[in-house]
């Protein structure tokens, strides 16, 4: 009998082999998370023990500016200020609130 994986199993595996020496803590005072580099510019954070990421970053075509994807899978913007990764965490009103994620 042939063992196959599923793919969300060999991601996380690949993510873990790789975040040893990549990986850096953010904390908003609530969450600590670790920032995960993906590749091309692109990166994660993750909450440890928890195998879906609380965020998703992709780059934008603005430098320090990008494209976010929620856990829940609704996108926001993120972006780089004074040393911090911001992401604009949408309220269910339809407004935003900033959440301020900074290095440990």
């Amino acid at each position: 009998m042939v063992e196959v994986k599923k793919p969300k199993e060999i991601v996380t595996k690949k993510l873990e082999e790789n975040s040893k020496d990549k990986a850096e803590n953010y904390s908003n005072g609530n969450l600590v998370l670790q920032k995960i580099l993906i590749g091309n510019g692109n990166f994660i954070l993750l909450a440890p023990n928890n195998a879906k990421p609380f965020a998703t970053f992709s780059e934008s075509t603005k430098k320090g500016v990008f494209r976010v994807v929620l856990e829940n899978g609704s996108m926001t913007l993120g972006y780089l200020e004074n040393n911090n990764y911001v992401i604009e965490m949408p309220n269910t009103d339809g407004s935003f609130r900033k959440e301020i994620f900074v290095k440990r």
